[in-house]
């Protein structure tokens, strides 16, 4: 009875391991994730960047998914050059491989044509889930707010 509970004992403790190193990869994988979001933004590329947000995201501000492609692809258009510089990258795991993220983001954009410059800066909080393939999506915004370009 005895070497049966501690037997019970180290599975768990291996299992708890083992879900510990996933939980640490799959951060690995998330924080990848934004570097990769980074370089689509820069390049301006509103489909990539919707790919690698779930088709059920939601924002805090009733945002929908709709709403940031218009955004997006209105902000590509006026600019010529736009650099999203990301800072204090946090990721913290949460459960069912959700992980919350928070970071300061710095976007700016150029027109040359007009010699105009146009900064923005926000704090983003944002669930990323982890989906059946492997690839890490943002499911929700839940602070930040988007680079309105009229």
């Amino acid at each position: 009875e005895k070497k049966k509970a501690e037997e019970e004992a180290l599975r768990a403790a291996r299992e708890a391991e083992e879900q510990k190193k996933q939980a640490e990869a799959n951060m690995g994988l998330v924080k990848d994730f934004y570097a990769r979001f980074k370089e689509a933004y820069e390049a301006r590329n509103d489909s990539q960047l919707l790919s690698m947000i779930s088709n059920d995201w939601q924002a805090g501000d009733g945002s929908t998914l709709s709403d940031l492609q218009t955004t997006l692809r209105r902000s590509f258009k006026t600019f010529d050059e736009i650099r999203y510089n990301i800072q204090n990258l946090s990721v913290t795991p949460a459960e069912d491989k959700r992980y919350r993220v928070a970071y300061d983001v710095t976007i700016t954009g150029r027109i040359y044509k007009r010699n105009l410059k146009h900064e923005e800066k926000s704090s983003i909080n944002e669930e990323v889930v982890i989906d059946r393939s492997g690839k890490p999506k943002i499911s929700k915004t839940f602070g930040g707010r988007f680079w309105y370009v009229q």
